[in-house]
């Protein structure tokens, strides 16, 4: 930057003090300067010419060390607006952050705004508004496949089916299935003894069996297979095991034994068959009884082995 100074001529008829003199000199003194204190360029200076306006927007300085324009460090003058930090440290200090960038692990929960000593620090509304979701920005998945919700209500994915399979209602997540499965395809267990050495049984009274679903039958499962054998001393001509799925169900004959008389045991009545079954609550059962009152002997038993998907 140049500076240029001048001054205007006295009167020639000038007559006073030297202060008077001082005084009038000063008056017609003028100065004028040739440039700027700082350059404001796109392009950095070459040398050290003063404060660089990069841009005519950013404040840039000489460097001695580099020899070079370097940005101006302005971070004395600026306090910190964000506070970055695991919920598991707790909040920051409402008094010096407003704003908390809250992370948990490895996982970003978002920005959280400190909104007084009652609210405390809120969650960033969400960015998606009921309805706004367009197909284009889904993630792309294997063609066929179907979005269905878990036991756990979380979203999946349901793959596609083999070809001629249809999707199934299990009244849980949805399968596919063929059209045999459907009309009922039997399923076989090992076999276990529901009831064994039957014994005394008054009749027409019911007895409940809860414990299918513990013994692997699903809740989905349309029937149950059974397997009875029926034996008892002669204390009565005919007799019947019965079955209904609860008590407003229908009732149906597990096998029926008829005794020889004369004091001796009846032969062994067996019978096996699909039968319907009762689901409350998540549990599968049914009921049994007799309908005349008996004592039935080994080997006496109700036998589950299998189910109708």
């Amino acid at each position: 930057m140049n500076a240029t100074i001048t001054a205007a001529p006295l009167p020639t008829n000038f007559k006073g003090t030297p202060q008077q003199w001082i005084d009038a000199l000063l008056d017609r003194l003028e100065v004028s300067f040739d440039g700027n204190t700082f350059v404001i360029s796109d392009i950095e200076p070459e040398g050290n010419e003063g404060p660089w306006l990069k841009n005519g927007t950013q404040w840039w300085v000489w460097n001695d060390a580099t020899s070079q324009y370097v940005p101006l460090d302005v971070s004395a003058s600026i306090t910190d607006q964000i506070f970055v930090g695991d919920i598991a440290n707790g909040a920051p200090d409402p008094n010096t952050f407003q704003i908390w960038l809250q992370l948990n692990g490895t996982t970003v929960n978002g920005l959280f705004y400190y909104a007084g000593s009652t609210a405390g620090w809120v969650a960033q509304a969400s960015p998606l508004n009921v309805g706004t979701v367009q197909l284009a920005y889904l993630t792309p998945q294997n063609t066929g496949s179907l979005i269905t919700f878990d036991a756990n209500r979380n979203p999946i994915l349901l793959p596609p089916g083999s070809p001629g399979t249809f999707l199934v209602s299990t009244g849980g997540v949805p399968t596919w299935g063929s059209q045999s499965s459907v009309h009922g395809v039997p399923t076989f267990i090992a076999p276990v003894v529901l009831v064994s050495a039957i014994g005394t049984v008054t009749g027409g009274q019911w007895n409940t069996i809860s414990t299918l679903t513990a013994h692997g039958i699903p809740i989905t499962a349309t029937a149950i297979i059974l397997e009875t054998t029926l034996e008892l001393y002669n204390d009565v001509f005919v007799t019947s095991l019965l079955l209904r799925p609860n008590s407003a169900g229908n009732v149906y004959t597990l096998a029926a034994c008829n005794t020889s008389g004369g004091g001796a045991p009846s032969l062994s009545a067996f019978n096996q068959g699909i039968y319907p079954f009762f689901v409350s609550s998540g549990v599968a059962s049914f009921d049994w009884s007799s309908d005349t009152s008996a004592t039935y002997e080994a080997p006496s038993q109700i036998v589950l082995i299998g189910y109708i998907t």
